[in-house]
């Protein structure tokens, strides 16, 4: 984002910003731990529950595609469901959780879902913290559990669950989901290589939910993203689909990434629909 901010302002032959920072270039763990945060112990994470989402039609890397579809949202509804969250007590990220678990009933494959993903920005965490003007991963993830006996359809009780596991999370009582060493045995790389290039007929996590939230402070002036690029992870058939939300000058961006043919253009479809439906739905009511 600093780099396309950069570009817009050259673009519109406006004075750069000079910023005295440099890209990062080691691993944030070593600052995550400084700050007193865990991961966990395992290098690779995978569901400790009984989720078991089989794949649609299994296929070697070389032949998975990396694929997105997006939908817009006003910001008026956005907002309407963030007043939603402050009156029960839960933030807008576990409500997005939420309706992720939810909208996975529909998809025809779909059995009992016990775990989201939720990414976070660990910028924040790091001790010292990390500024904004790096360039860098500073993605960390955090395993969220629903109970498998959980039937609701109320997004609000399902994102109270979710908020209780974040809260956990970022108070330093619940590990993030990444193992925080800083190195690696190459016997492990090799290992999780070949896990990844191996036939898979399930996935071994659950779905990722990513809450960008407003990038027009990252930005500036850019009225729009192209998130869809980094759905390129999707290849390696961990998870099943890729939740990102965003918000520009204009509207509130929702991008559902998944990989072909692992899952088929159909069951995201149906999946995006539905996470939109209950989203309207719950801001019509209000």
């Amino acid at each position: 984002m600093t780099l396309f901010s950069d570009l817009d302002k050259y673009l519109r032959n406006e004075k750069k910003d000079r910023f005295q920072s440099l890209p990062l270039l080691e691993s944030i763990a070593s600052r995550l731990e400084a700050a007193g945060y865990s991961g966990e112990n395992e290098v690779e994470h995978k569901n400790k529950g009984n989720f078991q989402w089989a794949v649609e039609k299994e296929a070697p890397p070389s032949e998975r595609t990396a694929c997105a579809i997006s939908y817009l949202m006003p910001l008026e509804a956005i907002r309407l469901l963030a007043e939603i969250g402050k009156k029960n007590q839960v933030k807008l990220t576990a409500i997005f959780c939420a309706v992720a678990a939810i909208a996975a009933r529909v998809v025809p494959v779909y059995k009992n879902l016990t775990e989201i993903i939720l990414a976070l920005d660990a910028r924040g965490f790091c001790s010292p913290n990390i500024p904004l003007d790096h360039i860098g991963s500073f993605s960390e993830t955090t395993s969220l559990q629903l109970p498998s006996n959980i039937e609701s359809t109320n997004v609000i009780d399902i994102a109270k669950i979710f908020q209780e596991q974040i809260d956990s999370v970022l108070l330093k009582q619940s590990p993030l989901t990444k193992n925080l060493r800083s190195d690696y045995k190459m016997e492990d790389i090799i290992r999780m290589a070949a896990e990844i290039t191996a036939p898979q007929n399930s996935f071994s996590a659950g779905i990722v939910v990513s809450n960008v939230g407003d990038m027009t402070r990252m930005a500036e002036k850019i009225k729009y993203f192209e998130i869809r690029e980094g759905m390129v992870t999707q290849t390696n058939g961990i998870n099943p689909i890729m939740v990102i939300n965003y918000t520009t000058f204009r509207n509130s961006v929702f991008v559902f990434g998944y990989c072909e043919p692992l899952i088929s253009r159909c069951s995201i479809s149906m999946y995006a629909n539905e996470y939109m439906d209950i989203i309207k739905k719950m801001t019509w009511d209000i």
